[in-house]
C-alpha cells in the first residue's frame, strides 16, 4: 500500500505523480494497441473499470499483482511495460538519487 501524502515531501510528491502519469500513459496506449476498451481491459485483468480509469488519469496506485494481470491482459510483457515508463524522460529522472 502506498505511503499517505501527508508523509511525502513535496519532492516525493511530486515524483509520484511524475511516475503515475508516466505509467497512464503506457497503460493507454497497451490498451488501445491491445484493441480494448476500458470496459473490457478491466474484465479480463479482473479489475473494476473504475479502477482502470483511475489508473489511465494517473490518480492511482497500482499492486504487483494487478499490474501483471493488465500486461497478460493487453498481451505485452511487464517488462516492457516497465520499460517503457522508465523511456519517460521525466519519470527516469525520478529515479535519480537526490543531491
Amino acid at each position: 500500500m502506498p505511503v499517505s501524502d501527508s508523509r511525502l515531501t513535496p519532492q516525493q510528491l511530486r515524483g509520484r505523480e511524475v511516475r503515475r502519469k508516466a505509467l497512464a500513459a503506457v497503460l493507454i496506449y497497451s490498451r488501445k494497441a491491445a484493441g480494448l476498451t476500458q470496459a473490457q481491459l478491466a474484465e479480463r485483468a479482473g479489475l473494476a473499470r473504475s479502477t482502470i480509469i483511475s489508473l489511465e488519469q494517473g490518480k492511482a496506485a497500482i499492486s504487483s499483482d494487478a499490474l501483471w494481470e493488465i500486461a497478460k491482459a493487453v498481451e505485452r510483457p511487464l517488462s516492457e511495460i516497465i520499460a517503457a515508463v522508465e523511456a519517460d524522460d521525466a519519470a527516469a529522472a525520478t529515479l535519480q538519487p537526490d543531491s
